[in-house]
């Protein structure tokens, strides 16, 4: 059973999810040192690791599924949420 976006995006602002968060994005930083002008590609739910790449990517593009649900993030204008009905 796949989890809401509701219930992830509470796991995220948890310590747990903040420390997890935390990793993630230090690994994402060594393997992606330059990410100027290039378009980003998530599956799921990625915003809380992918969201800091919004200042300097062409565009960031969260593919969610469908059961899951999405949030639009407004704050950002070089982002785009999407589902995938499969």
């Amino acid at each position: 059973m796949r989890e809401t976006v509701i219930r992830l995006e509470t796991f995220y602002a948890s310590p747990l999810g903040l420390a997890a968060q935390s990793a993630v994005k230090a690994r994402l930083s060594t393997l992606w040192t330059n990410v100027a002008g290039h378009n980003i590609l998530g599956f799921g739910y990625c915003w809380p690791m992918l969201n800091s790449y919004t200042k300097t990517a062409n565009r960031v593009v969260l593919a969610m599924p469908a059961g899951q649900g999405a949030l639009a993030h407004a704050e950002s204008t070089r982002s785009d949420d999407m589902l995938d009905r499969r």
